[in-house]
């Protein structure tokens, strides 16, 4: 009941041309990824996701991060490599891009995701 309901506004909200809205949905996310079991979470939240990483506005991309990196728990093994590439490549692609000082912030978020993929390589 709450798949049919939720899910596809929560996917409309994603895609919304406001990057406000986008961003409060995804500083949100973690809330619906509670509601979720595991395997609607990682059959559901896999996708939504992605797009949002893949967003134009970085802060909607870190966000996404953030709350990928929170629930990674919820996801299998692919779609934690798929995420896993996605996140790598959206932190260089930032670094390439940024100024100096934002350099450490990158090198942070890089550091946290390498850190939870060497957790992974235990997990699994």
């Amino acid at each position: 009941m709450l798949n049919k309901k939720l899910l596809p506004k929560l996917k409309s909200l994603c895609h919304d041309f406001n990057f406000e809205v986008r961003k409060a949905i995804t500083s949100r996310i973690n809330n619906i990824f509670n509601l979720l079991e595991k395997e609607e979470c990682d059959k559901h939240m896999h996708g939504i996701i992605i797009e949002l990483l893949d967003d134009e506005e970085a802060e909607v991309k870190n966000l996404a991060i953030e709350a990928f990196l929170d629930n990674i728990d919820k996801f299998t093994q692919q779609n934690i490599e798929e995420n896993l590439t996605e996140i790598m490549t959206n932190l260089i692609a930032e670094m390439n891009e940024s100024d100096p000082p934002n350099d450490s912030v990158v090198l942070n978020k890089l550091d946290e995701v390498i850190k939870h993929n060497s957790v992974l390589v235990k997990l699994f």
